[in-house]
C-alpha cells in the first residue's frame, strides 16, 4: 500500500518561528498567587519559595530569596535591605570628570613621575572620552575604553598603562 507524500507547509517561516509543540510538552500558566507571610515577606503558593518586596531609594525591589524555609526566607530578607541601604544611589549619577578629579586627590602621595603620568592620562581622559567627560559611570561600555585607547598611536606599556589606569579609576 502506498501512502500520500507529507505535504509542506504553506508558509515555511511560520513553521520555523512556531512550531508545533505536543501539548504535554509546551508550558502552562501557573495557577500560583503571592500570600503575605511577614512585613516586606511573601510565599508563592505553587512553588512554595519565598519573596522579598520592599523599598528602597524610591524604588520597589521584589527579588526571589530563593528559599521555602522562612527562618532562612528572613535572614536572607534582613540581609538583602540591609545591602541595599550601604548602596549610595547618588554614587550612580557621578560623571566621569567627577570620578577623575576623585581619583586626582587620592593618588598626590606617590611619586611625582607617577602623579605626572596618571595626571596626563586623566587629562586625556576628560578630553577626548568618546562621550564626553560628563557620561556617567554606570553608561561605560568596555567598547568606549577600547574606541577611546585606539585614538592614540603608542606602544603596547603604553596602552597597558592607560587600560591600567582606567581600571584603577
Amino acid at each position: 500500500m502506498k501512502s500520500d507524500p507529507p505535504t509542506k507547509p504553506k508558509n515555511m517561516l511560520v513553521r520555523l518561528f512556531y512550531p508545533a509543540y505536543p501539548q504535554d510538552q509546551m508550558r502552562t500558566r501557573q495557577n500560583g498567587a503571592f500570600q503575605k507571610v511577614a512585613e516586606c515577606l511573601y510565599r508563592y503558593s505553587s512553588n512554595g519559595v519565598y519573596y522579598a518586596r520592599f523599598e528602597s531609594g524610591g524604588k520597589e525591589i521584589r527579588r526571589s530569596l530563593r528559599t521555602t524555609d522562612r527562618a532562612s526566607a528572613q535572614r536572607a530578607l534582613a540581609w538583602f535591605k540591609e545591602e541595599r541601604k550601604q548602596v549610595d544611589p547618588a554614587q550612580g549619577k557621578l560623571t566621569l570628570g567627577e570620578l577623575c578629579d576623585r581619583y586626582w586627590q587620592t593618588i598626590q602621595h606617590q611619586k611625582p613621575k607617577t602623579v605626572e603620568r596618571k595626571t596626563l592620562i586623566m587629562r586625556r581622559l576628560k578630553s577626548d572620552w568618546p562621550t564626553g567627560r560628563l557620561t556617567q559611570i554606570t553608561k561605560i561600555k568596555p567598547s568606549h575604553v577600547d574606541l577611546w585607547i585606539s585614538r592614540y598611536r603608542f606602544g603596547p606599556v603604553s596602552r597597558n598603562q592607560h587600560a591600567a589606569e582606567i581600571k584603577h579609576i
